[in-house]
């Protein structure tokens, strides 16, 4: 089951860990499946997603790619996708 945390705190740290205003992916992987997206379960987290998206378009000057989408059910990937980035530590 996924952590579950503040909207604000993941589109906070999303200035960290990727480049919210890049279209087509995420660094050097490209395609649909690296597309960023933030969802939410009520209108509520909606409109605090969208005032945060807002806030971070004006501090990078640009629009952020970032979508804003409602909840869909979650899946865990195969065990082999799982810390990807520790069983592959060269890419």
């Amino acid at each position: 089951m996924p952590e579950r945390f503040r909207t604000t705190a993941c589109w906070t740290r999303s200035g960290t860990d990727i480049d919210p205003t890049q279209t087509d992916g995420q660094f050097c992987d490209h395609g649909p499946e690296y597309h960023t997206a933030i969802f939410y379960r009520d209108t509520t987290q909606h409109r605090i997603a969208a005032a945060t998206r807002r806030a971070l378009e004006h501090r990078f000057g640009q629009p952020i790619a970032t979508e804003i989408r409602p909840t869909t059910p979650f899946y865990a990937a195969e065990e082999y996708h799982q810390h990807y980035y520790r069983k592959n530590p060269v890419r």
